[in-house]
């Protein structure tokens, strides 16, 4: 009896070990290579929601006009055109949120698997393997 004790407790250690590996292992995320990519969608990837609004609700919602620019919530890709080319980062992704009077703007990367959802606020920023933009549109 006293052989089979000893021999699970090696057993019980090599299971422990690899249970918190196997958890350690789901629980890292993948490194950007680029270190520039951006989403501010809230959705895929991890990008940052929309901020709440004094008094409820989120930025762009009902219509609101941006300041000198369209109304929130449209959008309008040929305002965003000029981006195809630029590196997508934040700053691109900013520019053509206020471009395009898009509510969120996703950044696609080659081969990334998206939702098929068309939200009609939303820009669609399409790049290559080096992080340039490659085509924007709207859904």
């Amino acid at each position: 009896m006293m052989k089979d004790v000893s021999m699970m407790r090696p057993m019980s250690l090599a299971l422990l070990t690899s249970a918190a590996l196997l958890v350690a292992g789901c629980a890292t995320e993948r490194p950007d290579p680029a270190g520039l990519r951006a989403q501010s969608d809230g959705r895929m990837g991890g990008g940052t929601a929309l901020p709440p609004m004094p008094g409820g609700g989120t930025a762009g919602t009902n219509g609101r006009l941006a300041p000198g620019g369209p109304a929130i919530g449209s959008c309008n890709p040929e305002a965003a055109r000029y981006l195809i080319g630029e590196i997508a980062n934040v700053e691109t992704v900013e520019a053509a949120k206020a471009a395009t009077g898009a509510e969120t703007v996703r950044v696609l990367y080659p081969n990334q698997p998206v939702t098929q959802d068309f939200v009609s606020g939303r820009l669609n920023m399409e790049t290559d393997n080096a992080n340039r933009v490659t085509q924007v549109r709207c859904g």
